[in-house]
């Protein structure tokens, strides 16, 4: 099975009782990662898509909500995790993976997008789940990591500001000897102006974890939320109290955990 668009009936319709209109992407079959961005600068969202038997990663350029245009990319290395960000600066959401960083030609199909290695750590593992994010204020994109099928490291690298040339950013480990963290997420959950970082373990003993960043992104205090071995999670503000909430699945539950940072 491979990935499907429901487009909103709204504003005409009511999403309640109306029909939403669905579309297939071409070329996607068992996908683990979708991510939609403004890729170019047409004013419309872009999809791309990535599965678990191969290192490619699908990108579909919308013509319209019904129609787009697909190229496949092969940044040789990865088999999930996926995210969309400008890394170099230059105004373009380039694309993201464990280990490397395919830079935005401007033309995403007909341009050449160039692959650069930003870590050989053995913590970025094939599959890795990843988030980027500005992790120490410094304007410019990290990128955090967790291995998402092994027990390892959540770890962030750090963007050096020269991201074409240099493939080794300096890794910072927020947390260790986590098994499986299928999902990790940069965040204020705790609204002092920095990053946090929310991961969830999807194996035993399935731990939600909240790093409280203290330091710049080089001290982090650890907080357990729950052991409910949550395959995915998300963040944010469900009852619109100001504060950033969690969102987490298994293959049996969904469920959320409310901050009451904010009374």
């Amino acid at each position: 099975m491979g990935q499907t668009l429901y487009l909103n009936p709204r504003p005409v319709g009511n999403p309640k009782t109306d029909s939403w209109v669905q579309y297939e992407f071409p070329n996607s079959t068992g996908d683990h990662d979708v991510r939609a961005g403004q890729l170019d600068a047409d004013g419309k969202m872009d999809v791309v898509l990535r599965d678990e038997a191969n290192t490619q990663v699908n990108i579909y350029k919308q013509v319209s909500p019904t129609s787009f245009i697909y190229r496949g990319l092969n940044p040789g290395f990865g088999l999930n995790g996926l995210s969309l960000a400008d890394v170099d600066g230059d105004g373009l959401i380039d694309i993201v993976v464990s280990r490397r960083w395919m830079k935005n030609p401007g033309d995403i199909i007909n341009g050449t997008w160039v692959t650069y290695t930003y870590t050989s750590s053995t913590n970025a593992k094939d599959y890795s789940a990843i988030d980027t994010k500005d992790i120490n204020n410094d304007g410019r994109m990290d990128i955090l990591l967790s291995p998402s099928e092994v027990t390892s490291n959540v770890a962030w690298y750090e963007n050096p500001g020269d991201s074409l040339t240099n493939p080794n950013w300096t890794e910072h480990v927020v947390g260790t000897g986590i098994d499986s963290a299928h999902a990790v997420h940069a965040a204020d959950m705790d609204k002092d102006g920095d990053l946090d970082v929310v991961a969830s373990e999807f194996r035993s003993p399935g731990r939600l974890f909240l790093f409280q960043n203290t330091g710049g992104g080089l001290s982090w205090y650890e907080q357990v939320i729950t052991t409910h071995a949550l395959h995915n999670i998300a963040v944010g503000d469900i009852d619109a109290d100001g504060d950033l909430d969690i969102f987490g699945a298994n293959y049996q539950t969904a469920e959320m955990w409310r901050n009451d940072l904010i009374p």
